[in-house]
């Protein structure tokens, strides 16, 4: 378990999370031409405070974290909220593969946790 896991439950509770969630959403609405049938990728999805944000203006986005317990909490809101475009998907790119295609990749407070040398 990582520390993420263990913060994952009450990641939402802290109201900084969904400003800066919210401040991101409107300049990435801004900046890029949304058009309702592209896909995105969220890197470092958390808790999926920017995705859901977005969810209206993409026709799907897959959400992937490397925290088993952020990813849980996405499940359990797509769930409970009927988010059919939303896609959690456990995955660390340092050791999984991954292959996809998307028109979009974003992410928010995830590079400066660096990864390990190579």
């Amino acid at each position: 378990m990582n520390e993420f896991d263990q913060k994952a439950p009450a990641w939402d509770m802290n109201p900084v999370h969904l400003e800066r969630s919210s401040a991101i959403a409107g300049l990435l609405l801004k900046t890029i031409p949304f058009k309702p049938a592209m896909t995105a990728l969220e890197y470092g999805a958390g808790t999926g405070l920017l995705s859901i944000l977005l969810k209206d203006h993409l026709q799907e986005i897959t959400l992937v974290d490397n925290s088993d317990g952020m990813i849980r909490i996405i499940a359990e809101k797509v769930n409970q909220q009927g988010l059919a475009n939303l896609k959690p998907v456990l995955l660390d790119l340092e050791k999984d593969p991954f292959t996809g295609s998307y028109d979009l990749i974003f992410s928010q407070m995830v590079f400066h946790h660096g990864v390990s040398e190579i």
